[in-house]
């Protein structure tokens, strides 16, 4: 691991007070693609394309169709290597419905759910075999 990585984990590692809030998208309480956006801008200076519509319906929880429209959005973005600052799209319930940024090749933060809050883990284990890809909107 490089010092850049590890300066960049340890500023990561601020985030890790903030709670999971559905529909939030800032540091006082985020949901996963809440966390994405925000992350995005502040880690790496990156925006993030948002019109999928993901909040548009009243069932937002619903995995299935939170799933849909995660597959309708991603159509807007390019698959890419895992390099930091991607977008890591995971499967929950055998649809693509979670996200999480990429911070190095290996280790991502993403905001989990209302018990686990924000964490930062390895891409091993049952993230690896949920993993749909890695993602970016350019650069």
């Amino acid at each position: 691991m490089t010092e850049e990585d590890r300066a960049l984990l340890a500023k990561a590692a601020g985030y890790l007070v903030v709670p999971y809030r559905l529909h939030g998208a800032g540091v006082g309480g985020w949901d996963c693609l809440g966390m994405v956006r925000t992350l995005r801008h502040e880690l790496f200076g990156l925006s993030t394309p948002y019109g999928v519509g993901f909040y548009s319906r009243q069932d937002a929880d619903d995995y299935e169709r939170r799933g849909a429209l995660f597959d309708d959005g991603v159509k807007a973005w390019a698959r890419c290597e895992p390099v930091p600052g991607a977008v890591a799209l995971f499967n929950i319930l055998g649809r693509p419905a979670h996200v999480g940024l990429l911070l190095t090749r290996r280790i991502f933060i993403h905001a989990r759910d209302e018990s686990t809050g924000t964490v930062i883990e390895d891409m091993a284990g049952s993230w690896a075999r949920r993993l749909v890809g890695y993602f970016d909107a350019g650069r």
